[in-house]
């Protein structure tokens, strides 16, 4: 027998029938409860029963009009004994519908790294990323691991080995990937912190925000810069990408980065790897960068001797400076049948170019001249 109920109960359920002694609602009550659930296992069939509880128990009822229901029962104790039970009930729709969502898209996210991984072996790209090496497969899985995340990312690695797009390729493999991306400048922040800061409060309301070297902030740029971060990228939702060459742990050993700045935007680590050490990736990249420069036709151009040496060239520019160098290969090339002398090679432009583009071309052009001395003193004898 049912013996009291609140208004709150009948919303619920939306049962209309009137406040009386619980031997008139009761089991009118319950034939309604079980007419609304999908699947009435979860509730007493006979009313007595709501008197016979022996333990807490808490279930989760779906209802036919879609909403979900959170029923927790326990005995009713008075003096040590159990006189009957007692019944709660709250609606719990919006929470289940947001774990739902939660477990699709992590079902999503798990889909897709298998999806990426599957062939992750022979994968040479992934977004703007180009690469095969072992050290670009280490760099494939870390960004795969935190676009599943909405954790903070530190991108490292040194000048032109793309920092900026790795963090771009994180963005567009995430679940944000229509939202904005947008780019701060923290070297900026000194000249101008008010100007700049206030740019950055708009800039928060994005879904995706990366800070380049953001160890050029000083101190104070870096509070204002924390403060604006805090109270609005935390309520936004802000998804907070950081790219820098520098060793930032260090910075804060040294005092010259607050700690609690290092760790809002340091929690995954992907660390891009010098061109030097990957010199296997320079033949795709050749590739890639004759596709991207439009000139897919020049490949026989690029010689053996021409890839040779890029192989063996340092690369102190990296990916960037690889891409200027061939830029420049392919503008300053001879024309064919125009080669200087029997001793040249294809790849003497390309040497020339590379040593004019580390601001030698007086050594260079002092050298070629010579050479050429040298070669036309040789056709005359």
């Amino acid at each position: 027998m049912l013996v009291s109920r609140n208004e709150r109960l009948s919303e619920l359920w939306k049962f209309p029938g009137p406040l009386e002694d619980g031997r008139h609602y009761g089991r009118p009550l319950l034939r309604h409860m079980l007419r609304q659930v999908k699947e009435p296992g979860g509730l007493p069939v006979d009313p007595g029963a709501f008197g016979r509880i022996s333990s807490e128990v808490a279930v989760e009822l779906a209802l036919k009009d879609g909403r979900v229901l959170e029923a927790f029962a326990g005995p009713l104790i008075i003096d040590g004994l159990a006189t009957g039970g007692v019944y709660q009930f709250r609606e719990v729709t919006g929470r289940m519908k947001a774990l739902r969502a939660l477990r699709e898209r992590e079902a999503y996210h798990r889909r897709e790294n298998r999806r990426l991984c599957a062939d992750m072996r022979e994968r040479c790209r992934l977004g703007g990323l180009v690469g095969k090496s072992p050290a670009m497969q280490a760099v494939y899985e870390g960004i795969l691991r935190a676009a599943a995340s909405d954790a903070a990312v530190l991108v490292t690695g040194e000048p032109g080995t793309e920092r900026q797009r790795a963090a771009r390729t994180v963005h567009d493999l995430s679940d944000c990937r229509q939202a904005p991306f947008r780019v701060v400048e923290c070297g900026g922040l000194n000249r101008e912190p008010h100007v700049a800061l206030s740019g950055l409060a708009e800039a928060v309301q994005v879904r995706t925000l990366f800070l380049d070297e953001p160890g050029r902030a000083d101190l104070e740029a870096q509070r204002r810069l924390l403060q604006v971060l805090e109270g609005g990228a935390g309520k936004a939702g802000v998804r907070l990408i950081a790219g820098g060459r520098r060793d930032l742990a260090a910075l804060v050993e040294n005092g010259a980065m607050r700690r609690d700045f290092f760790y809002r935007i340091q929690t995954l680590t992907i660390h891009l790897p010098p061109l030097r050490e990957r010199r296997e990736d320079i033949p795709l990249l050749v590739d890639h960068f004759l596709q991207e420069l439009g000139n897919a036709g020049d490949r026989s151009l690029v010689t053996g001797d021409v890839l040779g040496e890029m192989m063996r060239r340092e690369w102190p520019g990296n990916v960037r400076e690889l891409k200027q160098a061939l830029q420049r290969f392919l503008h300053d090339r001879p024309e064919p049948g125009l080669v200087e002398g029997p001793s040249t090679t294809a790849a003497e432009p390309l040497a020339r170019v590379l040593d004019e583009q580390r601001g030698d071309a007086y050594r260079v052009a002092m050298a070629h001249f010579e050479k050429s001395l040298f070669i036309k003193a040789l056709e005359r004898h």
